[in-house]
């Protein structure tokens, strides 16, 4: 069999039965190399576990050497400590469009920009915010070492399974950028469409459940001052009940970074009508809060 003839020479004298396994096979090989991750993709050498990957609704980075691995589903996501400490895990956000903004019978509607619908293309979103572990493998500083509380010492909660706070805009942008260019790894802020978007799971409620403000709802998805009782300061991140789309800690807990420079999610000391999916809060960009995180997003 002669097989130095382009695969679209007609006069290669391959025959059909021949012909249609090579091209199953160089069509997975195609669509490998656009596969999501920093061109090392899955170590799975076999051709279904390849091809399995390069429709990966999950990336996993690992922060220490860059590197990114492209799986279908994470088993180990909320028992395995690695995934809030020494790496990172993004999941696919693939909705097409959404919501963005709120309707006038909302909510808080009146703070909001008008309901409209916007297209989005493919995104990868960090499943956690991002603790303080990751952001020293991330970045090697402490800036939540830095801030007190005029109310508290607990209101600075230290630890490294504790979401990473006094995180400014400009801290975040110089900090991203420095480690691309030792990593070569691209993350980003999300812009408040994409975060908007994947905390509603492409619908348009007020937030990532719905509208109700049931207590009940609130307690097992929320760390918002109406159920964080007592205990001042931010909880470990993934205490909660995930969104539809598997993210965690979208209402509560801390305040989160868009690259716009507003604030999305509402934090631990403020009330659930603040951490609806449409409110946004604006914030200096050089200005660091104990109430104020970030959950990056992955660009392969």
């Amino acid at each position: 069999m002669t097989v130095q003839c382009p695969m679209s020479d007609v006069r290669c004298p391959m025959s059909k039965s021949t012909r249609a396994p090579v091209l199953l096979v160089m069509l997975a090989l195609l669509l490998l190399s656009s596969c999501g991750g920093s061109g090392t993709g899955d170590s799975d050498a076999s051709l279904s576990g390849a091809v399995g990957s390069t429709r990966a609704h999950y990336q996993i980075l690992e922060l220490a050497s860059g590197r990114v691995r492209a799986v279908g589903s994470v088993s180990d996501l909320t028992t395995n400590p690695d995934y809030r400490s020494t790496s990172m895990v993004f999941r696919l956000v693939e909705v097409g469009s959404g919501t963005i903004g709120s309707t006038s019978a909302q909510v808080g509607a009146a703070l909001d920009p008008a309901a409209t619908t916007v297209g989005a293309s493919s995104f990868y979103l960090a499943v956690f915010e991002t603790s303080q572990a990751q952001w020293q493998a991330l970045a090697g500083s402490t800036p939540w070492s830095l801030l007190t509380s005029a109310d508290g010492v607990d209101d600075v909660r230290i630890g490294n399974d504790y979401p990473a706070v006094g995180i400014s805009q400009d801290l975040a942008t110089s900090s991203l950028t420095a480690y691309r260019s030792t990593s070569g790894v691209l993350l980003t802020l999300p812009s408040d469409p994409q975060w908007e978007i994947a905390c509603r799971a492409g619908g348009s409620g007020t937030w990532a459940w719905g509208d109700t403000a049931q207590s009940a709802t609130v307690i097992a998805t929320a760390v918002v001052w109406e159920t964080a009782g007592a205990i001042r300061g931010a909880r470990p991140v993934a205490e909660r009940t995930p969104s539809t789309l598997g993210f965690f800690d979208l209402h509560g807990n801390v305040w989160e970074l868009t690259s716009a420079g507003n604030l999305r999610g509402g934090s631990w000391n403020d009330p659930v009508a603040n951490a609806r999916a449409a409110h946004r809060a604006a914030i200096d960009p050089g200005t660091r809060h104990l109430l104020v995180g970030l959950r990056l997003v992955y660009q392969p």
